[in-house]
């Protein structure tokens, strides 16, 4: 089945939205997410075999944005993370949803590193 082509508008759109979900993430602006999460969206990670990722017996699994923020604030107050994005692969599934696939690597280290080299950041360029 041949799935229309994902607007360039729309795949801009979504590529800047997952690069925020980053950066506020990496940088623990958590009072920004609701710029880019539906207060009523449920959010999940999964395995690459469509399981939940888990914490012991704890899905990833949230049933709104506060549930989430609630958990990520908590859970990485004393971590330092950085995001690495590959490009999105998007497909419109419906007239009103498109899938996003991004591959990613994150690296993650607590916040005060006594030893070696350990450091995050973003990169602003202005064109």
């Amino acid at each position: 089945m041949v799935r229309p082509t994902v607007s360039s508008e729309a795949y801009a759109i979504i590529q800047r939205k997952k690069a925020q979900y980053c950066r506020f993430a990496d940088s623990q602006q958590w009072e920004k997410f609701d710029r880019i999460m539906l207060p009523n969206a449920t959010y999940s990670f999964h395995n690459p075999d469509g399981s939940f990722i888990t914490k012991g017996d704890m899905p990833f699994s949230w049933s709104s944005r506060d549930d989430w923020i609630a958990f990520f604030s908590s859970e990485n107050k004393e971590l330092q993370a950085i995001h690495n994005l590959g490009p999105g692969e998007m497909d419109q599934i419906s007239p009103h949803h498109i899938k996003a696939v991004w591959s990613v690597i994150y690296h993650v280290g607590n916040k005060n590193a006594e030893s070696g080299f350990h450091g995050i950041g973003d990169c602003i360029g202005k064109f």
